[in-house]
């Protein structure tokens, strides 16, 4: 288990004393493991910026290639590659899609 989930755990059992005492639901245990965790992945404050920082700094160790694009004026975009599970389903694909989020 990650370091940051088990301090979120003993949070949790040190505020409830040992989980007895204080109800909480499973949406405030959620929020702050988002929270708390988000510090593992969120690079910068811009989205785009953070995944293409994350990617510079772990992309080798996690199988990850960033895809150059070619710039598109007005655009703000990012591209990579999760390697070992586009490796793993190639041969299940006969089409390939792309998702993007604009805002």
């Amino acid at each position: 288990m990650a370091e940051w989930a088990v301090k979120i755990y003993r949070n949790i059992l040190q505020k409830t004393r040992g989980g007895k005492g204080i109800a909480f639901s499973q949406r405030a245990v959620q929020y702050l493991w988002a929270r708390e965790g988000s510090h593992v992945w969120k690079c910068a404050a811009d989205p785009i910026e953070s995944a293409r920082e994350w990617c510079q700094r772990f992309g080798v160790q996690e199988d990850i290639a960033m895809v150059e694009m070619d710039p598109v004026p007005g655009s703000h975009a990012f591209a990579f590659v999760v390697k070992d599970f586009v490796d793993a389903w190639a041969h299940h694909t006969d089409s390939f899609l792309v998702d993007s989020t604009c805002e």
